[in-house]
C-alpha cells in the first residue's frame, strides 16, 4: 500500500504537463480547456503560467486608466485605486445585545480610506438603509425606517461608481432591547 502511495505522489506532477487551451468568446472573456474548444483556441505558454507583476515596492506609477487595459486586467489596476484590506464593524460584533438606546450608531474599520468615486452602502435586514461616502451611520429606534426592538440584521458593502461591489463586510446580527412602560 505504501509503495502505490509513493508511486502516485511520485507521478502526480507528470499530469501537469497536459496541453491546455484558451479561447475567447465573443465579449473577450477567455475559457480554458485541456482539449482545443474550437477553432480559435490558441495553446497557452505554461511558462507563462501563474507569473504576475506588482508595482508594490517600486517607484513606478500606478496604471493609468485607459481604453487599451487589456481583458482580464482587475479594476483597481484600471482605475489607480488600491484593493480594500479591511472593512468591518468597529463598534457592533455579531450577537452583540443593544439596550435602551434611541440611536444605534454603527461605525465601520477601512483600509485604506475610502477612495474616489467610492461609496459604503449600509444592509439593514437586508434593506438599503443609507448609502455615502462617510464609516458613520447612525439608526434612529421607532422613527420610519428606524430599527424596532427585536433581532436585526447589519451588513455594508464598498461600492464603486457604478455600484459594482468592491468588498462586502460580514452580516452580523444585533439584538435591541428597548424597556416598556404598561399602563396597569
Amino acid at each position: 500500500m505504501r509503495f502505490l502511495i509513493a508511486l502516485i505522489l511520485l507521478l502526480s506532477p507528470l499530469l501537469s504537463l497536459a496541453d491546455i487551451y484558451m479561447e475567447k468568446n465573443a465579449n473577450g472573456v477567455p475559457s480554458y480547456s485541456d482539449e482545443p474548444i474550437g477553432s480559435n483556441s490558441v495553446k497557452v505558454d505554461k511558462n507563462q503560467l501563474n507569473q504576475t507583476t506588482s508595482s508594490i515596492g517600486t517607484s513606478a506609477p500606478p496604471p493609468t486608466p485607459n481604453a487599451s487595459s487589456k481583458p482580464g486586467t482587475p479594476l483597481n489596476e484600471i482605475y489607480n485605486k488600491k484593493p480594500y484590506t479591511i472593512f468591518a464593524f468597529s463598534n457592533l460584533f455579531d450577537q452583540a445585545t443593544i439596550q435602551n438606546q434611541p440611536i444605534i450608531p454603527v461605525d465601520l474599520n477601512i483600509n485604506p480610506p475610502l477612495q474616489e468615486g467610492d461609496k459604503i452602502q449600509l444592509y439593514l435586514d437586508g434593506t438599503l438603509f443609507g448609502a455615502g461616502a462617510t464609516t458613520h451611520f447612525d439608526i434612529p429606534y421607532t422613527s420610519p425606517g428606524g430599527i424596532t426592538r427585536g433581532a436585526h440584521t447589519l451588513r455594508a458593502s464598498i461600492v464603486d461608481k457604478n455600484n459594482q461591489v468592491l468588498k462586502e463586510t460580514n452580516t452580523i446580527t444585533i439584538f435591541v432591547h428597548q424597556a416598556s412602560i404598561r399602563n396597569g
